[in-house]
């Protein structure tokens, strides 16, 4: 684990909960336990998709706004990544708490690298995008829960 950030808000512990085999319509599901070391009143996760053969992201999942619940220092959250129609292969995700937005500044305040590996066995040739690893970022959209 390679750490970068101010650690305001630090991520302790990433779970996946999705099986390691996707298909390209199930969502990527995994919960993260994160630890508030400063009082901040909430933050936003980034998750990149990366792709080890080609050492590249090939994709972004952002959240809004992330409301820290008062009770605890210590919380867990599940987090579901829908919709990335990603083609067959092998992925691993980046995971970085911070505050801000992709298209001005962020924050990074923890980062944890090459981490929750995953592949995806199946593409659904039903669905009429796909994105191919070589072409670029993509971005999906994100849902947050509080666990507890």
């Amino acid at each position: 684990l390679v750490k970068l950030g101010t650690e305001e808000v630090e991520v302790l512990s990433l779970r996946r909960i999705s099986p390691y085999d996707l298909d390209s319509t199930q969502d990527i599901v995994f919960s993260m336990r994160a630890r508030r070391n400063r009082k901040v009143d909430s933050f936003n996760l980034l998750v990149l998709v990366c792709d080890p053969v080609y050492l590249n992201t090939v994709g972004v999942a952002f959240s809004e706004d992330i409301v820290w619940p008062d009770h605890n220092d210590q919380t867990e959250f599940e987090i579901r990544i829908p919709e990335h129609h990603l083609s067959k292969g092998k992925y691993f995700l980046d995971v970085i708490t911070g505050s801000g937005t992709l298209t001005s500044s962020f924050r990074y305040y923890h980062s944890v690298y090459k981490t929750l590996t995953f592949k995806v066995e199946k593409f659904d040739k039903n669905i009429i995008t796909e994105w191919h690893r070589y072409w670029g970022e993509s971005t999906y959209p994100m849902k947050v829960n509080i666990l507890h």
